[in-house]
């Protein structure tokens, strides 16, 4: 999933932004490393901020460039819970995005 040090944001599926919409400023994305760090990470300058994990030691994602790539998903697979957004997998063309 790691292009040299960026991901898409797409790829991970969860994000929060500041104003509660689903293309709003991001805050929060969701870590690639979706094993070890259960909590969205702090969104700063494009890249994922430092944030908690599960097991002890810094996550190697942190300072990674997240590409925005949200305006390519069509808002009828997104699921808003103000202010968090994800992808509805069940009903995404093809399935899983993941793979």
């Amino acid at each position: 999933m790691r292009e040299g040090d960026k991901f898409r944001l797409s790829k991970t599926g969860q994000w929060e932004t500041t104003d509660g919409t689903p293309y709003g400023p991001l805050s929060r994305v969701r870590c690639p490393d979706v094993e070890h760090c259960l909590r969205l990470a702090p969104y700063e300058d494009g890249r994922i901020g430092l944030h908690d994990r599960n097991i002890p030691g810094r996550c190697a994602w942190v300072g990674t460039a997240v590409v925005d790539d949200r305006h390519d998903i069509p808002s009828q697979y997104l699921i808003t819970l103000i202010p968090i957004t994800g992808i509805d997998r069940m009903r995404w063309p093809g399935g899983d995005r993941n793979g």
